[in-house]
């Protein structure tokens, strides 16, 4: 069973933002993604998600597409990044023998058409690499294995995918997860990881390095950010966990033992400056995380674990750092499994998607999703957005449109486009 990487545009018509009517064409068996032109040097997906408005010209449109790439093997958790007024998408694979794997890059142009010249290997036998947009390259983090452990890794890929030379270096040892965000106040890339000793007494949690924009190349040491916590699960959720807000880092974690997940701010150097407990109730997989930030505080998604009963939970945290127990809600269908769940935030509120399985044979997952207020109430209920089995979402606010990468799995037909309006039909 081969994975497809599909990207979907869901266009929510909202306040400032105005959308054009949907595009019937459908693009049969195509590499297709759509995108629109925007002119913004942030990465929208870990900063603030400001939007601009875009009817003058009739940029924002309704239409999603389906096919990214296809038959290129195991395709695993693709990340979408808008980058000033494209995509760019990183995934990895195992395409050529089991266990060895590979990290993927390619561009996306406006109109989502993916630019097949930058597909290539940019890190042999990474796994799980992660963007972030500087306004003229990409910072990217990577894990690789390395005598029993993983190697944390930071390299540089130009605006037009190349990989930097002599750009490859290491930052750290991790356990299973990690995270990359742009300062763009002090010009320099975060990288956290979940790291894990090993020892006799064996020490777990989060760290954080930095790595400048200019000359010469090279992360600065290790700070230790929290003990005995975890980011996300493998290589993290597909959403974001590390931000910068404009002032500070914020990062959501969860610490072990059946706990509640925690957000941590700290300052540029790492010191901490406040934690903030998550959820009324305690979970047993509280690692699965992700958060966005809407100017003054936070809005988080979560994977509760309990009872045998997996959902998905969304959370405020105000600009106080209180969180809003109020403000919980479970997203999912109740009875089904819900996971790894991903959010952003773009400008007016927040949307959140996340995969849900049924329990009878056999087994469908399909994705979902969700409008929220500021204040976290629900806009409408939640809508199906696919009807195929897919998993792993990685949404991303382009300052028009949200769109939504994951995995396809079901090998059925090639190049099915789907569309959504601001009441996100069902497929």
């Amino acid at each position: 069973m081969k994975d497809q990487l599909r990207v979907c545009t869901l266009a929510l018509c909202l306040g400032v933002v105005g959308c054009t009517e949907p595009n019937p064409d459908i693009v049969d068996g195509g590499d297709v993604a759509v995108g629109l032109d925007l002119r913004e040097d942030a990465d929208l997906r870990r900063t603030d998600g400001s939007s601009a408005d875009l009817r003058a010209d009739g940029r924002c449109q309704t239409k999603s597409s389906a096919l990214l790439l296809k038959d290129r093997g195991q395709f695993v958790m693709p990340l979408l990044t808008w980058a000033r007024s494209r995509y760019a998408v990183s995934f990895y694979d195992d395409h050529l023998k089991p266990n060895d794997f590979n990290g993927y890059f390619a561009l996306l142009d406006a109109p989502g058409q993916l630019d097949s010249a930058t597909l290539r290997t940019v890190a042999p036998g990474g796994l799980a690499p992660r963007l972030a947009f500087s306004g003229t390259e990409f910072g990217m983090s990577y894990l690789r294995s390395s005598g029993g452990k993983y190697e944390v890794r930071f390299a540089r890929i130009s605006e037009t995918g190349e990989l930097v030379p002599r750009s490859d270096i290491k930052v750290g040892e991790a356990f299973t997860s990690h995270d990359i965000t742009w300062n763009p106040t002090r010009r320099e890339w975060a990288v956290a990881w979940n790291f894990y000793t090993g020892t006799a007494t064996p020490t777990a949690g989060v760290q954080m390095s930095r790595i400048a924009e200019s000359t010469p190349l090279g992360a600065s040491p290790p700070v230790t950010i929290s003990s005995g916590s975890q980011i996300g699960s493998f290589a993290g959720t597909g959403g974001t966990t590390l931000l910068w807000n404009g002032a500070r880092y914020a990062l959501i974690q969860g610490p072990p033992g059946g706990r509640h997940p925690e957000l941590t701010e700290f300052s540029a150097e790492g010191a901490v400056l406040r934690r903030i407990s998550i959820g009324v109730a305690a979970s047993n997989d509280p690692a699965r995380a992700a958060l966005a930030f809407d100017g003054s505080g936070y809005g988080v998604v979560w994977m509760t674990s309990l009872s045998g009963t997996s959902e998905v939970r969304f959370g405020i945290v105000g600009s106080d750092g209180v969180y809003q127990s109020r403000s919980e809600r479970v997203l999912g269908t109740p009875g089904r499994y819900q996971g790894e769940p991903v959010i952003a935030w773009n400008g007016q509120e927040y949307f959140a998607a996340w995969h849900e399985q049924t329990r009878s044979a056999p087994a469908q997952s399909t994705l979902h999703g969700v409008r929220l207020t500021k204040t976290g109430g629900m806009i409408q209920p939640a809508q199906q957005l696919t009807a195929s089995y897919s998993m792993w979402p990685q949404l991303v606010w382009n300052g028009c449109q949200y769109s939504l990468a994951y995995e396809q799995l079901d090998g059925k037909a090639q190049g099915r486009v789907a569309y959504f309006s601001d009441t996100l039909p069902m497929p």
